[in-house]
């Protein structure tokens, strides 16, 4: 009976690493084999195989055995453009000796608590059983609250909540760990603790995995909401497109007329009305044809498209554009998404100050594109001391359905290899966005 219950607590355990090395290799690089079934085969086989190894009793065969299975596993089951092999093995490995080193701290840990609370087992097998699940619960929760949190590709996006449920569930497992300990040393029922200790640990699985899977929901929750409102932001161009074209035709339909009109007042000698004609007829002009600031066409219409709309709400707009062909590597939508989103930002935030001025300029340095966005504010953005990275919180009086602007312009620039910067100083606000040359030379052979 003994040896069914050590043999059932070496099962979890090494199911246990197995999910944390497939999770880890799953969110660190891509499968080579699209059938999801010879994943979750080999799982098994490797927590069987592993389960035997144990029963063995050998520790340094056990350790080389999971380090050349996960070797090979991530050797030939997976595969990263931007890792080579013997880089992603290594990974792996090391996640291993790091999981080893935290089932060493838990094993230590059971024997100083059994020592101080005078508690020791008279059976051997569930001393053994201890010390594999409380290592194991350990091993879980440094897992998936900091390691996993540093080598993901992706930022976790846990919250308080989330957070705060890891530490309950971590606690709850720990003091129903020490009732199992105190449990023990009646010599009670072996068989009901070792089930509730493997038990405990199954579950702590399934709620990190719970939280896991919340965090990503969250993530891509965010991620939606981001396209949303660039596809709003985009719509809102072209449409704007749509209505200076309108503008051009009915301005080329009312020219005739007004060409009639000056021929009529030239008769009448109304020198007068037609300076004041001529000058409304400039005016709707410029509107309408634009300023050139950039030989790029899709670049211009934006810079073009926000100064007018500063115009019409009261903010000063001085824009200083350099000629470069590098913003021509750079997709219509994707340009759309950075110039757009930073000038809108910039024109909303000035817009509600008293003398709202905007100030954008666009040049190139030796190795990169800048584009540089600079506004008054009402009040300082919430940005963090020292961090010139996080997003500022959104001021508009529908933030709900705000403040993914900065993030889009953030995503959308790592495509090109670029980084944003933001800083606020007193009531003015500034917004750096830098792109590799070189980056956007490989993106465009691409």
């Amino acid at each position: 009976m003994d040896m069914i219950l050590l043999a059932f607590c070496y099962l979890v355990s090494c199911f246990i690493v197995t999910c944390i090395m497939i999770q880890f290799m799953d969110e660190r690089y891509h499968r080579t084999c699209q059938n999801r079934l010879v994943y979750i085969w080999l799982g098994v086989g490797n927590t069987v195989f592993m389960t035997i190894l144990n029963l063995m009793g050998i520790p340094f065969l056990n350790l080389s055995a999971w380090m050349v299975l996960a070797g090979i596993g991530t050797g030939v089951l997976y595969y990263e453009n931007s890792r080579k092999g013997i880089k992603r093995i290594a990974e792996c490995e090391a996640l291993l000796i790091v999981i080893t080193f935290t089932e060493a701290f838990g094993v230590l840990l059971v024997k100083w608590i059994l020592q101080a609370a005078k508690a020791q087992p008279e059976n051997p097998v569930m001393e053994a059983c201890l010390e594999v699940t409380v290592s194991k619960v350990i091993v879980l929760f440094v897992y998936f609250t900091a390691i996993r949190g540093l080598v993901r590709k992706h930022p976790a996006t846990h919250g308080k909540l989330q957070k705060t449920t890891c530490f309950v569930i971590f606690i709850y497992s720990f003091v129903n760990m020490l009732v199992t300990i105190q449990g023990l040393s009646h010599d009670l029922n072996n068989g009901i603790f070792a089930v509730n200790m493997c038990g405990i640990v199954l579950v702590d699985l399934y709620l990190l995995y719970f939280i896991k899977h919340t965090d990503e929901k969250k993530a891509y929750d965010m991620k939606v909401q981001a396209m949303e409102q660039q596809a709003v932001l985009q719509q809102s161009y072209y449409k704007r497109l749509e209505e200076i074209d309108l503008g051009h035709r009915r301005y080329a339909h009312d020219l005739k007329n007004c060409m009639v009109s000056i021929a009529a007042l030239a008769a009448d000698g109304g020198n007068e009305e037609i300076l004041s004609l001529l000058g409304d007829m400039e005016v709707e002009l410029d509107t309408l044809t634009g300023k050139r600031y950039t030989s790029n066409p899709i670049l211009n219409a934006i810079l073009w498209e926000k100064s007018v709309l500063a115009k019409r709400q009261g903010v000063q707009m001085d824009i200083a554009a350099e000629e470069n062909p590098g913003w021509a590597c750079i997709a219509g939508k994707d340009l759309i998404v950075m110039a757009g989103n930073l000038l809108d930002n910039a024109i909303e935030a000035a817009r509600q100050c008293a003398h709202g001025s905007v100030h954008a300029a666009l040049h190139a340095q030796e190795h990169f594109l800048v584009m540089e966005v600079e506004n008054t504010c009402l009040r300082p953005p919430a940005v963090k001391d020292g961090d010139k990275h996080s997003t500022p919180a959104s001021t508009k009086p529908d933030a709900g359905n705000h403040g993914f602007g900065i993030a889009n312009v953030r995503d959308t620039a790592q495509k090109y290899g670029g980084l944003l910067y933001i800083e606020q100083n007193g009531e003015r606000f500034t917004a750096i966005l830098t792109i590799a040359k070189s980056c956007l030379a490989s993106t465009a052979l691409h």
